[in-house]
């Protein structure tokens, strides 16, 4: 057994400490990243620009978030109690309601980002990017997805 006096004696070899001591004083030495900066992406897109894949999936998961509310822009207008077969409900009694029951939606219509047609019969609301390149629109009969010459003859 060995004395316990003898502990603190032992020699290392010069190498295994200086190879213990370098990524010590590495990792205490970086410097600490702020909350904020840890929040901010890294990478620069404007170097690093996404790929075309990945600019397909974007586009697909805005499709769907621009039909899922256009869905529940039908169901207010449903809600209304006003005859659907003809033209919209006029934007003040829709801008009521999506007040009281949706107020992201009715932020995203006064913001410009979705246009509502009270006096159309075939289109209702659509995003403002549809007319060049196609999406979902509320049409009397739901929510459709069509091209944006399609779009462009039927908003006329």
């Amino acid at each position: 057994m060995d004395d316990l006096s003898s502990i603190g004696t032992r020699r290392c070899h010069p190498i295994l400490v200086i190879g213990w001591l370098i990524p010590l004083l590495v990792i205490g030495c970086t410097p600490r990243r702020t909350q904020q900066e840890a929040a901010e992406p890294t990478v620069n897109t404007a170097l690093n620009p996404p790929s075309k894949f990945i600019r397909k999936q974007i586009a697909s998961l805005d499709r769907q978030i621009i039909a899922r509310e256009f869905k529940s822009l039908e169901l207010v207008l449903r809600s209304l109690d006003t005859d659907l077969s003809g033209t919209a409900p006029p934007w003040a009694t829709v801008e009521k309601e999506l007040q009281r029951t949706d107020r992201n939606l009715h932020s995203r219509f006064l913001n410009g980002e979705y246009i509502y047609l009270e006096n159309n019969r075939n289109i209702w609301a659509y995003h403002k990017d549809a007319p060049s390149i196609g999406g979902p629109v509320l049409t009397p009969h739901g929510v459709q997805v069509i091209t944006a010459d399609e779009l462009r003859q039927l908003i006329r």
